[in-house]
């Protein structure tokens, strides 16, 4: 797990690679330690996960000697059924607030963020551009809308439309992933940047998750605010993206958001 300064370092270092053009956001991410009792109950994790996240898709992989993987995620990849397709972008966020007054001051704070609204654009106009060549009728509103969740409001744009090749489910997974809410800008630059700079290996973490059916439906979502249980040990996950106005402080600020819903469920797997 990197501390403090050994972040701000790989923040800086990240900034220095994004130039207009070339590169416009990259996503780093952090792994964070988590010790944990020998009776840990994931079962008990997943419950806590569920009551205080219920608009979010909760998982659980259990895998004999790899460990168990968990969590529960607001962001969708894709879902096919009967040929409609529906996606979002789901980048920008920001905490919320202690009441309502509070809590809608951050929330138009966040839409009239010019770092985030570039960093959820960035996200939009490729998820458009992977879909362009196999989607027609292609609808999402003008404006992001706002997803509030317990801890944190992400910027979100719905996006639908119809499927006009034969493709099933995993060819759209296969187009969309890795989002540039995952990865970043343009996709290959941007995943060349994180394995020279992440330090740890994410395993599963931000990879697609899903569904399918016989005829090809489904749905996937990305594997967020998640943690990966082994040997008494939890390594648990969160990232941010990165765009010319990213500074070190508020990154490692929107991380620490974002491992608090795991956090707690890990301590409340323990009860």
């Amino acid at each position: 797990m990197p501390d403090r300064d050994a972040y701000n370092q790989t923040i800086f270092s990240v900034l220095d690679r994004i130039k207009p053009g070339q590169m416009g956001k990259v996503v780093i991410s952090r792994s964070h330690h988590v010790k944990i009792g020998r009776d840990f109950k994931v079962v008990s994790a997943m419950q806590v996960l569920r009551d205080a996240y219920p608009n979010c898709i909760s998982f659980c992989f259990s895998f004999p000697r790899e460990g168990i993987f968990f969590g529960s995620t607001p962001e969708r990849l894709v879902s096919l059924h009967n040929g409609f397709v529906q996606t979002e972008a789901l980048a920008g966020t920001i905490g919320r607030g202690d009441n309502m007054e509070e809590d809608r001051i951050l929330a138009e704070s966040l839409m009239d963020s010019h770092k985030e609204r570039e960093e959820h654009s960035l996200v939009l106009e490729q998820i458009l551009r992977k879909l362009n060549p196999v989607i027609s009728n292609i609808q999402y509103p003008d404006t992001p809308q706002i997803m509030k969740l317990k801890n944190v409001q992400h910027l979100q744009t719905p996006i639908s439309g119809d499927l006009k090749e034969n493709e099933t489910i995993l060819d759209l997974v296969s187009r969309l992933h890795p989002t540039s809410a995952v990865a970043g800008t343009p996709t290959q630059e941007a995943m060349e940047v994180i394995h020279k700079m992440e330090t740890h290996d994410r395993g599963w973490y931000s990879g697609p998750i899903g569904w399918l059916d016989e005829k090809g439906d489904g749905e996937f979502y990305v594997a967020l605010r998640s943690a990966l249980v082994k040997d008494e040990e939890a390594h648990v996950f969160s990232g941010g993206g990165i765009v010319s106005e990213s500074h070190p402080d508020r990154e490692w600020d929107e991380t620490e958001l974002k491992l608090q819903p795991i956090l707690s469920a890990l301590s409340g797997g323990q009860i």
